[in-house]
């Protein structure tokens, strides 16, 4: 089943209720943004040796925001 069908029938037919579930997923972008940003505070404070380590999940961060950003802006795209 093509995807434009299906989400449709996924999210049922409550204009409400699509509001809500993108109201919910923006509110998951937000936080991997907030813990994108405050772990890029703490890799600044970080001694060298240990921000190779924890850059990488700076990066995995920054990363799932952009993902999830993009998905709700589909999911939005899709339903309305």
């Amino acid at each position: 089943m093509k995807r434009e069908r299906f989400l449709p029938r996924l999210l049922g037919q409550s204009q409400n209720m699509h509001s809500e579930l993108i109201d919910l997923l923006k509110q998951d972008v937000a936080k991997w943004e907030e813990a994108a940003k405050a772990m890029d505070t703490l890799l600044s404070h970080m001694p060298e040796t240990d921000r190779t380590q924890w850059s990488g999940r700076v990066a995995q961060y920054k990363h799932n925001a952009k993902a999830m950003r993009e998905l709700v802006a589909q999911i939005a795209e899709n339903v309305t």
